[in-house]
């Protein structure tokens, strides 16, 4: 299994060598997401932007969501059934509480929903 990002850095060329299994899957998803961050143009910053340019975004169904606290920070592990599982760390200097880290998108105790 090969991924190629052109000089331009906007295409990826990719070879595949006979079927793959699960984990061969799931380090080619690994594969890709990297070569993406490496592509332009980058992927849109916010939500609204992805939007409005009819950016991809990825339904990951019904994730089960864990979060697990670590030196350093606070690290969000997401599993989607068609990508395995995403990891992204908060740094704790970054955020003072979970409230303040979900922002506005966390409602509040009782709100319907």
């Amino acid at each position: 299994m090969e991924i190629l990002l052109n000089e331009r850095r906007d295409a990826i060329s990719v070879s595949i060598d006979g079927p793959l299994s699960a984990n061969a899957v799931e380090s080619l998803i690994e594969q890709l997401m990297q070569a993406r961050m490496d592509m332009t143009p980058e992927v849109p910053r916010t939500y609204a932007q992805a939007r409005d340019a009819d950016a991809k975004v990825m339904d990951l169904g019904e994730p089960h969501v864990v979060f697990v606290t670590e030196r350093g920070g606070l690290r969000l592990l997401i599993r989607g059934a068609g990508c395995g599982w995403l990891t992204l760390l908060y740094p704790t200097a970054g955020f003072g509480s979970l409230r303040q880290l979900l922002g506005e998108q966390l409602p509040e105790r009782g709100a319907a929903h």
